[in-house]
């Protein structure tokens, strides 16, 4: 995780066990790995939220207690357009529990420009080949993929954006989620 994050430009990062404190310019996300599978949270610091997005659901603001160290599933609320002015929401049962330890990743971002820069740079050098996530055949993430050092780093291109948007503005109410390092 430190490595990919120095990769992309980031710095300052720390990788702790509890909440580190937050400066002015920092970022927090954890990551869990329980089973062989992992899932992350993002801190929203301006409304002191933890958030996730399960699977391919809306963004959900986690209600435990992530110092606690209460568990985390991949339950999720699907939403659907039946109809001009109707949504039906569907609720997607939890079939993975993350119950291991928590990492707390602290870092600083580059600008914007640096970042988009850097990006451009790995893929020239060849170090990493751009990758898709599909799922029902609808692209939802991209990354950066090194065969060689086995390192995986996750990013919105300006291809899954293109995507998402289109995706929003066919389904009405719906909204768009990115990871971005801002």
């Amino acid at each position: 995780m430190q490595s990919d994050l120095l990769a992309l430009g980031m710095t300052d990062v720390l990788i702790s066990n509890s909440i580190p404190i937050l400066n002015i310019n920092e970022k927090l996300i954890c990551m869990r790995v329980d089973n062989g599978d992992y899932h992350f949270m993002k801190y929203i610091k301006e409304e002191d939220i933890w958030v996730h997005k399960p699977m391919d659901t809306f963004p959900l603001k986690y209600n435990g207690d992530i110092a606690a160290g209460d568990s985390w599933s991949n339950e999720g609320i699907m939403v659907s357009k039946n109809a001009p002015d109707y949504y039906h929401y569907t609720y997607i049962e939890e079939t993975a529990k993350y119950e291991g330890e928590i990492k707390f990743i602290k870092y600083t971002t580059p600008d914007k420009l640096n970042l988009n820069c850097r990006m451009n740079q790995l893929r020239q050098e060849a170090m990493f080949e751009a990758k898709l996530d599909i799922i029902y055949d609808r692209i939802v993430g991209s990354y950066l993929y090194n065969a060689e050092e086995q390192i995986v780093v996750t990013y919105d291109s300006e291809e899954v954006m293109s995507e998402k948007y289109k995706y929003a503005l066919n389904n009405e109410g719906m909204g768009i989620m990115c990871w971005a390092y801002t």
